[in-house]
């Protein structure tokens, strides 16, 4: 299939859109990567047209394109004018990232689930030297901030050697990801984030606070990952994890496994393939339609 896929990726360069891309081009299929202003210049042409979700307000889609899926992420967050776009934008389909963003009310009964995900080739670089008891790599969101800074320095002052913390992207996150024993993981607002799959691709050990998502995507708590219920719960763990290697390595190996067999970006394209192939509306190939469902 020849498949547009439209998100700015200038501002942030690591954008989930170029996963997206990955994905598609993965599972075998000719993508070309428009920006938002681009689509100004597009009238057809394309099998599929994909908007992903790359946090711009003020974007622009042509509601005549179709097939067209909006892949929406940050719904824990801001959902009002994302609402907004998925209705302008006359979608065929829309899938959302976090599963609570099923319960809002987009105006349509089709809006269905298909999480972030993993990309091995980027976010595993293989077996390191461990460098570091726990890294962290990303950013804090204003209001939202105040639970994942106070577990942050909880993480930090149980971990008795070297620490990572920064921002990091693509290869360079997996090497410090991969270099440290843990991987600290804090929900900003109950979401299972990029995070989570990139740090179980990465060969080590998760440790992420018990979202209901996890267990909902197959996720066992001490066998994939290890997760924390609070404060006190949290700097017990990190001191166990420490000073019980085997334990840590054996999470680690079932995580790493997990994530790469069942939640790679391909998975979720394939994913999204499957459900525009069901809108009696769309006719795709029946030779790419197969493929989707297999």
């Amino acid at each position: 299939m020849k498949i547009l896929v439209s998100f700015e990726n200038r501002v942030r360069p690591d954008s989930t859109g170029v996963y997206i891309l990955s994905g598609f081009k993965k599972l075998g299929h000719d993508v070309t990567h428009v920006l938002p202003e681009g689509m100004k210049d597009i009238h057809g042409g394309y099998d599929l047209y994909v908007k992903v979700d790359d946090g711009q307000r003020h974007t622009f889609w042509n509601p005549e394109l179709h097939p067209s899926v909006y892949y929406c992420i940050d719904t824990h967050i801001e959902y009002d004018w994302r609402i907004a776009l998925a209705r302008d934008g006359k979608f065929d389909n829309v899938s959302v990232v976090h599963s609570d963003g099923l319960k809002l009310d987009w105006g349509r009964d089709d809006v269905y689930w298909n999480p972030v995900g993993c990309d091995p080739k980027i976010h595993y670089t293989g077996h390191w030297q461990k460098q570091y008891d726990g890294c962290f790599i990303g950013n804090f969101h204003n209001n939202l901030a105040g639970p994942r800074i106070e577990a942050l320095d909880v993480f930090f002052k149980a971990c008795p050697g070297p620490i990572f913390f920064g921002n990091r992207t693509f290869k360079d996150m997996a090497d410090k990801y991969g270099q440290s024993k843990l991987v600290f993981n804090r929900s900003i607002n109950g979401d299972a984030n990029m995070r989570v799959f990139e740090a179980m691709c990465s060969g080590s050990c998760l440790v992420t606070d018990n979202v209901p998502d996890l267990a909902k995507l197959g996720f066992v708590d001490g066998v994939h990952f290890a997760g924390y219920n609070g404060p006190g719960d949290l700097e017990h763990l990190v001191g166990h994890l420490l000073t019980h290697d085997e334990q840590r390595k054996k999470i680690a190996k079932a995580g790493y496994d997990e994530v790469t067999s069942r939640h790679k970006y391909s998975d979720r394209m394939a994913v999204l393939l499957a459900k525009i192939s069901e809108k009696p509306q769309i006719k795709l190939h029946a030779q790419e339609k197969e493929k989707c469902l297999r």
